[in-house]
């Protein structure tokens, strides 16, 4: 077998082996974005609140009267679900709840739109399902000071 035929096999084998994203609760927007392992990451700092509205997950940081909303774009292996009293909590890769509705959070990533390579198509779509506002790139979540 040839270097390419054997490289072709080997990412065959690995996208079959990938699990799936986690599930989400019904009803309820979750764009991915499809930076992984190995990608450059935006490192900007985004403080605010996770806020749930028509199913959307919005990042809303306040400045001064100002209140700026984000449509929050999630990594690929992160999920939600809700909690008992019916809030929407944000799951990492490994099922830890990173975030929660009406909770303050930071959000390291970066702002960014249609078009650039971690954005799809299938994104898009779903991203789509909210309207208005710029779209924040989500790589970490860290609880706010």
């Amino acid at each position: 077998m040839g270097p390419v035929r054997a490289l072709a096999v080997a990412l065959a084998a690995a996208v079959a082996c990938a699990a799936p994203p986690p599930p989400v609760p019904p009803g309820l927007v979750f764009p991915r974005h499809t930076l992984g392992a190995g990608d450059a990451m935006p490192e900007a700092l985004l403080e605010g609140v996770l806020r749930e509205e028509r199913g959307c997950l919005w990042l809303e940081a306040e400045t001064g009267d100002v209140i700026a909303r984000q449509l929050a774009l999630w990594p690929p292996d992160w999920g939600a679900r809700l909690l008992e009293d019916g809030r929407v909590a944000v799951i990492d890769g490994s099922g830890t709840v990173v975030a929660e509705e009406d909770a303050a959070l930071q959000a390291a990533g970066g702002e960014t739109a249609s078009g650039v390579r971690a954005v799809t198509a299938a994104t898009e779509a779903e991203a789509g399902k909210c309207s208005g506002g710029p779209w924040w790139l989500v790589t970490e979540v860290v609880p706010a000071p």
